[in-house]
């Protein structure tokens, strides 16, 4: 239900993943740590300066299209 919330509106998704990668940047160890047991197993990828979205159209201007 937490997620369908999130999914469902743009502006909650988009805050949220800024958080995320806020989090990730400056307290990572909220993420890893011994009780995610996905972190146990994996390398953590490095923290993305932009989400996608803001890559797309950051690029699609460089381009000269409009989106």
């Amino acid at each position: 239900a937490g997620m369908a919330a999130v999914l469902s509106k743009p502006g909650i998704y988009k805050a949220s993943g800024a958080i995320g990668r806020w989090f990730m940047k400056y307290i990572p160890v909220l993420v890893n740590n011994k009780l995610n047991p996905w972190y146990k197993q994996r390398e953590m990828p490095a923290v993305p300066k932009q989400s996608f979205n803001e890559w797309y159209h950051q690029n699609r201007k460089q381009h000269g299209k409009q989106g």
